[in-house]
């Protein structure tokens, strides 16, 4: 049910400038926001933007070294927000960018403040036209690991966010959901022996009866006389299945 509240001019203004990547100059990229809050106003008729609790593209290297884990930080535990998160990742063939709706509503806070955020969420949605992600928090433990980040974002296909790789296989729970298989055991392989070991750059997964290879972090060993010879692979050098 809609609550009536209303969305504040800044607040469109901000998604605008955030969505729409026209060629600036050097300080005008640095004051563009990379991540930004959103609450309501103290008499919870308006949305408005959160004084404060933003991150600039400026700051990165410079007062933030990880903007995605200084988002987090941002996030208060005891009320509820909505977000945008411009999000840089990687994915085996290209760098993106993509913005990310997020709805903060963790489990400590008030009920009274969920119910008004939930029911006002829609009315702030329909301001942020073309956006393509979307996605609803209730924790830290939701949204700490980048790694959910990623597959709202890309699935198993996003290797890397904010320059940093995602944790050692990523890839072979991503390709293995894809496929509904359930994973039964994971092991680093050899160059020629998966029982070797001797390699712990090209990783592996055995998933009921399929053994995954990723090559993602070491994409020059991506060729087949580097891999198990009891295994063959997809047209990719992602995938083989056991002979």
């Amino acid at each position: 049910m809609a609550s009536g509240v209303t969305v504040s001019d800044e607040v469109i203004k901000v998604f605008n400038d955030m969505k729409v990547r026209k060629s600036s100059t050097s300080d005008e990229v640095k004051k563009r926001k990379k991540a930004v809050l959103f609450c309501l106003s103290d008499d919870k008729k308006k949305i408005v933007v959160e004084e404060g609790n933003q991150i600039l593209v400026g700051d990165i290297g410079d007062t933030v070294d990880d903007p995605y884990a200084c988002f987090v930080k941002l996030l208060p535990l005891n009320d509820c927000r909505y977000g945008l998160y411009d999000a840089t990742y990687e994915t085996k063939e290209s760098k993106k960018e993509d913005l990310v709706f997020i709805f903060w509503a963790p489990e400590g806070a008030p009920l009274k403040s969920k119910m008004i955020y939930a029911s006002s969420k829609d009315a702030i949605k329909k301001k942020f036209t073309g956006i393509k992600h979307e996605w609803q928090v209730n924790g830290l433990d939701d949204i700490q690991d980048r790694s959910t980040l990623a597959e709202k974002l890309g699935g198993s296909v996003v290797v890397s966010l904010e320059g940093r790789p995602l944790p050692a296989g990523f890839y072979e729970r991503g390709l293995a959901v894809d496929l509904g298989l359930r994973p039964v055991a994971a092991f680093p392989f050899g160059e020629f022996d998966p029982q070797a070991g001797s390699n712990p750059l090209l990783l592996g997964a055995i998933y009921g009866q399929h053994a995954f290879v990723s090559c993602h972090r070491c994409p020059q060993m991506a060729k087949l006389n580097m891999l198990p010879k009891s295994y063959k692979r997809d047209a990719g050098g992602r995938a083989g299945q056991r002979l």
